[in-house]
């Protein structure tokens, strides 16, 4: 697995929560879904503008869900 230290450091920066290790079950209505590696919720469309670009940043592939 991939140190993601830096990238969780630099989205709290951006005011950012990120949770890490997490089991996708959790979030689904079915309790489905496997693990993911970090995951930040957004509130609003720009918050999501400044994790895209912050993954980008670091190369990183993301997957937008809901």
């Amino acid at each position: 697995m991939k140190n993601y230290a830096s990238v969780v450091s630099a989205l709290g920066k951006l005011g950012l929560s990120v949770k890490e290790n997490v089991l996708l079950k959790e979030y689904t209505t079915f309790k489905i879904g496997g693990p993911c590696q970090l995951l930040v919720e957004c509130a609003q469309f720009q918050e999501v503008l400044k994790v895209v670009q912050c993954l980008n940043q670091h190369k990183l592939p993301f997957f937008l869900i809901g």
